[in-house]
């Protein structure tokens, strides 16, 4: 709808202004302080290589304010990936001396989620209700798509999950209460990629757990990750049996996204012309109009306009070019390898809950990262 696009818009420019406002005030605390925490490991090398590769991609490209600004900073522009790093550097900067703020971090995430549930819930007896003229349909909501609110709840999952494993008693009723309310939500939305990578990281979580278990001497099998797991499985084949459900609450949406292989044909064909840097951020639009697949003609989207291709990583391949494809895989197996090391060397049960959660969380996102386009926050 119309009233969409301004909404984005605000969305993100919301969420701009409140990150560089949180900057301003940390880089004030650190002219009083004169402490500046720079991590000394090689994905910090990596990060700034993927920065350059997307500064780089920027300027070479024909169109740089539509790269970097777009109409609205949108999740492909060069400004937008430039925030994140920047707010990760944020995070980094409040968590590293106090990792009790990662508890804080998690509880305002819990708590925008359970406010989300409970917005969806009164929506679901009368669509009316808290509409503010823009969520017009039962599936509208306010951190984007449907399918997001089902990713933000596959995350409040995994974490509760673990939370559940790790924590003490006195966070369980918390813990089980996260845990069915996403469990629901995700039934609600059915999406058989979400399922696909619940499944991989439960199995995942299954495999460290059996690991780690047999170093301490306890008992090897975690069932509940087990049940989890194929649950999961069955859920990604024949997510049909759940359909009656969100049927009955008119629940319902079809992402229209690009197919993976007329996705990579497009990346082929600009990666020819283009191959270092790219079309450039936030021009995945251009590039379709200019190499649109025959075969699209031929289905019943024949005259859509794909602004982006199948996931946001198939996106950064046309571009971002070779140049950024290296640089983003190099970091990718860089936080791969740290977390992995960080995994295998937990010595206290204290630290426990954090490293695991962070892990299996970041790799649920960034597998979705390959199969899904997602609003600005979820990125």
């Amino acid at each position: 709808t119309n009233s969409q696009v301004p909404l984005d818009s605000a969305k993100m420019i919301t969420i701009f202004t409140g990150i560089i406002l949180s900057g301003i005030l940390y880089f004030i605390s650190i002219f009083s302080t004169k402490t500046l925490y720079i991590p000394k490991h090689s994905s910090t090398y990596a990060i700034l290589l993927v920065v350059i590769s997307t500064v780089i991609s920027t300027f070479a490209s024909k169109t740089i304010s539509k790269s970097f600004f777009g109409q609205g900073f949108e999740i492909g522009t060069g400004s937008f990936v430039l925030l994140m790093f920047f707010l990760l550097f944020l995070v980094v900067q409040l968590v590293y001396k106090n990792k009790e703020r990662l508890y804080y971090i998690y509880s305002s995430f819990f708590a925008g989620f359970l406010l989300l549930v409970l917005f969806h819930l009164i929506r679901l007896f009368d669509v009316k209700l808290l509409s503010f003229g823009v969520f017009n349909s039962s599936v509208s909501s306010l951190i984007g798509r449907w399918t997001d609110l089902g990713v933000y709840s596959g995350l409040i999952f995994i974490i509760s999950f673990i939370s559940l494993n790790l924590v003490s008693l006195s966070g369980i009723r918390k813990a089980w209460l996260l845990f069915i309310l996403s469990l629901v939500v995700l039934v609600l939305v059915n999406n058989p990629f979400i399922w696909l990578v619940l499944a991989i990281s439960t199995v995942s979580y299954f495999v460290y757990n059996y690991v780690y278990n047999s170093k301490k001497g306890l008992s090897k099998i975690s069932i509940p990750s087990l049940i989890l797991s194929i649950a999961f499985i069955v859920f990604t084949f024949w997510g049909s049996i759940l359909s009656p459900i969100s049927k009955s609450l008119n629940v319902q949406q079809g992402d229209i996204n690009l197919p993976w292989q007329l996705a990579l044909d497009i990346s082929s064909d600009t990666l020819k012309q283009k191959p270092i840097f790219g079309a450039g951020p936030n021009k995945f639009g251009n590039e379709f109009l200019l190499n649109k697949p025959q075969e699209l003609n031929q289905t019943m989207f024949w005259n859509v306009d794909f602004s982006t291709g199948f996931s946001y990583v198939t996106n950064f391949v046309v571009t971002n070019g070779v140049f950024g494809i290296v640089s983003w895989l190099l970091l990718l197996i860089l936080l791969l390898n740290l977390g992995i090391r960080n995994l295998r060397n937990q010595n206290e049960d204290s630290g426990r809950f954090a490293i695991t959660s962070t892990f299996f969380g970041s790799l649920f996102i960034w597998l979705m990262l390959s199969l899904y386009n997602p609003s600005h926050f979820i990125v």
